[in-house]
């Protein structure tokens, strides 16, 4: 759980997108995923699952879960982000 001091504010969920790769490793950067974060910790990351002959599909990662492996993709970041951010408050409101 968080130790806040009387005062503190609490940590917001927050989406931000994953730093651009610089200097030659821009040349072949791959997708740029979003981060779900809270007080600076990374806690679900939203990525590009690519397979040959498929449409680009979208997942997400974290909190103990991956819904590739769960056999769950989506089709746009906007919706992974959405049932992650669900997962996330779901796992709050346990108090975990």
């Amino acid at each position: 759980m968080l130790n806040l001091k009387p005062g503190d504010r609490k940590p917001q969920l927050r989406w931000r997108r994953e730093p651009a790769a610089t200097g030659l490793a821009r040349v072949a950067q791959r997708y740029r995923g979003y981060e779900l974060r809270s007080g600076g910790e990374i806690l679900i990351r939203v990525g590009m699952a690519r397979r040959a002959g498929c449409p680009d599909k979208y997942y997400w990662y974290g909190l103990e879960r991956n819904t590739l492996r769960e056999g769950l993709t989506f089709d746009s970041p906007e919706a992974a982000q959405s049932h992650a951010m669900e997962a996330a408050r779901a796992r709050k409101d346990d108090g975990k």
